[in-house]
């Protein structure tokens, strides 16, 4: 069970948020739209990564910074899938690295939260690589409920 406080952090964040970097969900992952809380920013401006197989991780990134730019928005989340998290923050992908190519463009002051199912955390430390960028908040479904947590990265 989450702490409260942990929980309190997690929606003050939301709250505070200026811009919402989000994904298009495949069919193994948890849409965005699911994670806890998504209300308090589903009015907030947006940028949804397209599909990533359809465009470069380089381009992605461009066009998130000009979007925050636009919006004059000091304060920027981004919501990653994956297919494992552990809870230090790594983060492991379909193995092409489109992702950790993706965050290697946007300011590490982004805060990366990790969405997944109960069964895509370890519990056990992944191997991070050096390429691997992690996430800073983990937010997972086990069973009918959400936990959350803060990751060892930041």
């Amino acid at each position: 069970m989450t702490n409260p406080e942990l929980w309190q952090q997690y929606q003050a964040l939301l709250k505070n948020v200026d811009f919402v970097v989000t994904y298009s969900a495949l069919s193994d992952e948890i849409p965005v739209e699911e994670t806890p809380n998504f209300e308090i920013i589903k009015n907030k401006p947006q940028f949804i990564v397209p599909p990533t197989h359809k465009i470069e991780p380089k381009e992605v990134g461009c066009q998130a910074l000009f979007c925050t730019k636009k919006y004059l928005t000091p304060s920027v989340i981004i919501f990653l899938p994956g297919q494992k998290f552990d809870l230090a923050g790594t983060r492991k992908g379909r193995g092409f690295g489109w992702y950790d190519k993706l965050l290697a463009e946007l300011p590490t002051d982004w805060i990366r939260i990790g969405v997944a199912n109960e069964n895509q955390i370890s519990q056990t430390p992944l191997v991070r690589n050096q390429w691997d960028q992690p996430v800073y908040w983990l937010v997972w479904k086990e069973n009918r409920s959400w936990e959350i947590t803060k990751t060892a990265t930041r």
